[in-house]
C-alpha cells in the first residue's frame, strides 16, 4: 500500500461482512475487522458489501468516474472473492492484476488438505493467468511500477505451461 501511495494511484479497500452467527467474517468480530496495517493507511474509497450478496455497491460507477483502467487484487480468499473480483473486473473492461503473494486462502489443518489447498491456488491462478489478469509477486508488481512498463500478460493462444510457470513462480 505504500507503494500504490508513493505511486499517486487511487487504493479501494472492499470489506466483506457476514451475518452476526457466522463463523469467519461476521459483523462485528474482531475477525471481520480490517487489520491495522490496512486501516492505518491512506486510502480513496472503503466499500462494506455483504456475503451474501455482493452486488449492489457503487463501485463500477465509481471505477468509471474515475477514469480507472486497471484493478490490482490483493486479500484473502483466493478462490472467492479475488477470483470473482478479478473476472468481474474484466467483464467491466478492466485489466487485472493479481498479487499472488498477498492472497491467501482458508488454513487447513491435515497436510493432506493443505496440498489440495495449494493445488487449488495454484489451478485458479493459473487459469487467471492465462486468462483474465496478470499473477505476479508484490515485488515483481512495484518494479513494473517503478519502471513504468506493463506487468506480462498471456492471452488465449499462448501455451498454458507458460501460465503455470507464471501464475506458480509470479511474472519473472
Amino acid at each position: 500500500m505504500d507503494a500504490v501511495d508513493a505511486h499517486s494511484i487511487l487504493i479501494v479497500i472492499v470489506q466483506n461482512f457476514a451475518p452476526a452467527a457466522a463463523p469467519i467474517f461476521a459483523r462485528g468480530s474482531q475477525g471481520a475487522g480490517l487489520h491495522e496495517a490496512v486501516a492505518s493507511r491512506r486510502r480513496a474509497l472503503c466499500r462494506e458489501v455483504d456475503a451474501e450478496r455482493v452486488v449492489g455497491t457503487d463501485l463500477a460507477g465509481w471505477l468509471e468516474r474515475n477514469e480507472i483502467d486497471t484493478t490490482v487484487v490483493a486479500g484473502y480468499m483466493t478462490r472467492n472473492r479475488d477470483d470473482s473480483t478479478v473476472r468481474q473486473a474484466v467483464h467491466m473492461g478492466l485489466a487485472a492484476e493479481f498479487l499472488i503473494d498477498a492472497t491467501a486462502a482458508c488454513r487447513t489443518r491435515t497436510a493432506r488438505a493443505r496440498r489440495a489447498r495449494r493445488k487449488s491456488n495454484r489451478i485458479f491462478t493459473v487459469v487467471m493467468q492465462s486468462r483474465f489478469a496478470a499473477v505476479l509477486t508484490t515485488d515483481d508488481w512495484i518494479a513494473t511500477l517503478d519502471s513504468g512498463e506493463p506487468p506480462a500478460r498471456d492471452n488465449a493462444r499462448q501455451h498454458i505451461c507458460t501460465s503455470n510457470q507464471q501464475a506458480r513462480f509470479g511474472a519473472r
